[in-house]
């Protein structure tokens, strides 16, 4: 697969400066593609190359006069305020995300994601909604918050994104459908590593011997891990790639060298009893290379493979992400039963600006916690799920508001909210929340707003 290869300080080569190859010494050419494989801080597949799709509709809207609108100003407002609001999560994580279409919004995901692990973000839309949205990753620079670059989109083409991080590095995937857009949909967030193991049948608890320890009497440092297994038992390529060397060492005995041209890294197989491969042989992940045995300096010890994991200039890299297993599937996100205006009412005082009987609109729901935010789109917070509950039985009338003589019922708790009907002096009405100025009302034809209340 085409392997997009991400700086960042993206640069081109037009006009005057190009020329050969041919004419470059071979010193600089090994000089310039280590400086470039250098600065790379992501591996990004095709598909998923960062788009400038959200940009384009922003710039859309603004050409239709809509970003001027007050759902307009509100979508564009929503998306930047994402990167303020994200919630931090740990891997692996799922959530449902529920977007209401006469309320734009956006959600942001701050996560760490370390060298050595691909990282795959799925969206499922729940069956029978068609929701378009934009999914962009970003790397988070030293400020909290503040985009370093965009290094990726999701493919709709292929319902995922995935990428590889080159770096432990701070990321922040935002969410957002289009303008009037709405609906339920599943992230999920898991990790992996990006190598096989490389003794065949073994698996992480046969490493007795880690990245950093001592050799030597501390004179040097393990660059690598030692996995145990038994004499003979097959030695496995940890990924596509080419043998670049097969020989015998001092210290690594026989040896194998396989160059990974995607990661531009080198992996190092040694011990070994057998050499199964040939220099420039291409191989494929669970390709057998060799077989465990303890050549070298490792006659003293049982039989064991040495790993290792260098850098084009043999900077020694720690295997063990690049081995661990993935922490598995997430904890299932909790479904909860909401009306189509997606609210919630709160049960009882959950802070000082959240009293009881106040509505939220619930954004997001996970398997311990609601992600919500009040109806007026100050305040986005998380609660847990024991204390909401869902609003459709009447609570006692507050006793320090009335109406006013205003006589219209909004769609939301704000004069932004479209008037849905009119309410006269007369009519009768359900509480069923509050919302600082406004009350939340059912009419006795079942028809759900938003009334001004008198404050005094």
């Amino acid at each position: 697969m085409k392997t997009h290869k991400h700086f960042g300080n993206p640069f081109s080569v037009t006009g005057s400066l190009q020329f050969s190859l041919l004419s470059i010494p071979l010193f600089v050419l090994l000089l310039m593609l280590t400086v470039l494989t250098g600065c790379r801080q992501e591996e990004v597949a095709e598909p998923f190359e960062p788009t400038a799709s959200h940009a384009a509709y922003r710039e859309g809207l603004e050409k239709m006069d809509l970003a001027d609108t007050e759902l307009g100003r509100r979508w564009i407002s929503a998306s930047e305020r994402a990167f303020t609001e994200a919630l931090d999560r740990e891997l692996p994580f799922e959530e449902h995300l529920f977007f209401h279409p006469a309320e734009p919004d956006a959600m942001g995901y701050r996560f760490t994601a370390q060298r050595g692990r691909r990282i795959r973000i799925g969206i499922a839309v729940e069956e029978g909604e068609e929701l378009r949205f934009f999914a962009d990753l970003f790397r988070l620079g030293d400020e909290e918050g503040v985009p370093e670059e965009q290094v990726a989109s999701y493919s709709h083409t292929e319902n995922a994104l995935i990428f590889e991080p080159r770096r432990d590095n701070r990321y922040m995937l935002r969410i957002q459908p289009e303008l009037l857009r709405g609906g339920m949909f599943t992230v999920r967030i898991t990790e992996e590593p990006v190598l096989a193991f490389p003794v065949e049948g073994r698996k992480m608890a046969d490493i007795h011997s880690f990245f950093g320890d001592p050799r030597d009497g501390g004179r040097r440092r393990h660059e690598g891990v030692d996995i145990f297994a038994a004499r003979g038992t097959r030695i496995l390529a940890v990924t596509e790639g080419t043998v670049r060397r097969v020989g015998t060492r001092d210290l690594g005995g026989n040896i194998v060298l396989l160059w990974d041209e995607q990661r531009s890294l080198h992996y190092y197989y040694a011990h070994l009893d057998s050499q199964l491969v040939e220099r420039g042989q291409r191989v494929r992940v669970g390709t057998p290379l060799g077989t465990v045995g303890n050549t070298g300096n490792a006659v003293t010890t049982p039989p064991h493979l040495h790993f290792g994991v260098y850098e084009p200039r043999f900077r020694a890299v720690d295997p063990w992400n690049f081995l661990k297993p993935g922490s598995g599937q997430p904890e299932k996100a909790r479904k909860p039963e909401l009306r189509e205006d997606r609210y919630v009412r709160a049960s009882t005082d959950l802070s000082e600006d959240i009293p009881a009987g106040t509505v939220l609109r619930v954004l997001a729901a996970g398997s311990e916690l609601l992600t919500v935010r009040l109806p007026s789109h100050s305040i986005m917070r998380e609660i847990g799920y024991e204390g909401v509950e869902s609003p459709d039985t009447a609570i006692e009338a507050p006793r320090d508001g009335l109406l006013t003589d205003d006589p219209f019922l909004y769609s939301g708790p704000g004069f932004e909210g479209a008037r849905i009907a009119r309410i006269g002096t007369a009519d009768s009405y359900d509480l069923l929340g509050t919302n600082g100025t406004f009350l939340y009302v059912e009419t006795l034809n079942g028809t759900r707003g938003w009334l001004r209340r008198m404050q005094g």
